[in-house]
């Protein structure tokens, strides 16, 4: 598999894994915040 791919190709793959990382991070955070906004609210 790794063979066949070129180091240009693995770099696109890596950083495209990471951003969807990064973005599902910011998410959670953003919905943490919120539960905790809420939870003030109350």
């Amino acid at each position: 598999m790794a063979s066949t791919m070129n180091v240009c190709e693995l770099d696109e793959v890596h950083n495209f894994i990471t951003s969807m990382q990064n973005r599902n991070e910011r998410i959670m955070a953003d919905a943490e915040k919120r539960d905790e906004d809420e939870r003030q609210k109350r």
